[in-house]
């Protein structure tokens, strides 16, 4: 969304009081137009989006690990180079790094420890005060 401020001072407003919102953003990630790729918030960036729609923030953390930042990053790597040598190449070089760095998501399930600033994508809860 190109200005996230005013869609959370949308959201603000139908939201029930009480209400509950849930918001996941990418991160580590490649550029991903669909339509746009405007922005990438940090936990602390998310908390202050909320609290400046006058929001709560409930929790903050982390939605999808290094892992698949790493995989998805290092799939697209490995087709934009391919495809800088024979442009057909895209597609299927993109398909067989899916499959043969899928074990890559698999560092999800490890503890954090040591990577945190790496996550694929962030979450955050949050609830309008009643």
């Amino acid at each position: 969304m190109p200005d996230p401020w005013a869609a959370f001072a949308k959201v603000r407003r139908v939201l029930a009081p009480g209400g509950a919102l849930y918001l996941q953003t990418p991160f580590i990630i490649g550029y991903h137009p669909g339509p746009a790729d405007y922005w990438r918030f940090t936990n602390e960036g998310l908390e202050r989006l909320i609290a400046s729609a006058g929001l709560e923030a409930r929790a903050a953390g982390d939605a999808v690990g290094a892992g698949t930042g790493m995989y998805r990053i290092a799939t697209e790597f490995c087709a934009v180079m391919a495809a800088a040598v024979w442009q057909r190449a895209y597609l299927p070089v993109k398909s067989l790094a899916a499959v043969l760095l899928s074990p890559l998501r698999w560092a999800d399930r490890l503890p954090a420890r040591g990577m945190v600033g790496l996550p694929s994508g962030y979450l955050a809860l949050a609830r309008k005060p009643a």
